[in-house]
């Protein structure tokens, strides 16, 4: 075969510059790097995403805490749901865990807590009992005879418990049964919702 020195040697196809051969590896180099960097840069946007608190934009601390288990009596004073997730959703150390405990069932769980969420949790019950105690004054110290809806203060729901309140003496409760005979039929069997004229003594 005869070759024309002015003509540079024919490559083999498989080692040309703009074949498959020589384009795969040079793509392999150029992704692996960028798909790790993409990788990174996914995890450490997430990361934050899940440590940081909703309503102070403050990372929160993962904490290790008890599961707490049966149910859990409501309390008047205790800040709705709705109210929670919008002031401190993440102000508890301690997880539900349902009513029924097993003997496989977990005693602890992971929980993240934000400090700033417990500062408003605590300020918030301060703000509540001083509105009590300021509500509890005003109601207690109006003059007689004058108009108390039950349960507005911790009176029991019961009539003894209002004449405690208003009279200091639970045993004063027919004062105000003989007030309202025409509200309470049976003083024995109140919803604790009852709207009571409390009279003077």
């Amino acid at each position: 075969m005869m070759f024309n020195r002015d003509t540079p040697p024919r490559l083999p196809s498989r080692a040309r510059p703009g074949s498959a051969f020589f384009f795969r590896p040079f793509m392999r180099t150029l992704i692996h790097p960028i798909l790790i960097l993409l990788g990174c840069l996914a995890v450490s946007a997430a990361e934050p995403a899940a440590q940081v608190c909703e309503v102070h934009k403050t990372k929160m601390e993962l904490k290790s805490v008890p599961v707490v288990y049966g149910l859990m009596k409501p309390n008047p004073d205790d800040p709705t749901g709705d109210l929670e997730r919008h002031l401190f959703p993440h102000s508890h150390e301690y997880v539900l865990g349902g009513c029924v405990i097993m003997p496989d069932s977990p005693k602890t769980d992971s929980v993240y807590v934000c400090s700033e969420c417990q500062k408003a949790a605590v300020k918030w019950e301060a703000d509540m009992r001083l509105r009590k105690a300021e509500l509890r004054q005003k109601i207690l110290s109006a003059p007689k005879p004058c108009v108390y809806k039950m349960g507005t203060l911790d009176d029991g729901g019961t009539l003894s418990g209002v004449a405690k309140l208003f009279y200091g003496a639970a045993s004063k409760w027919p004062v105000i049964y003989n007030a309202n005979r025409s509200e309470i039929k049976n003083p024995n069997n109140m919803t604790g919702k009852e709207t009571l004229t409390i009279p003077k003594l």
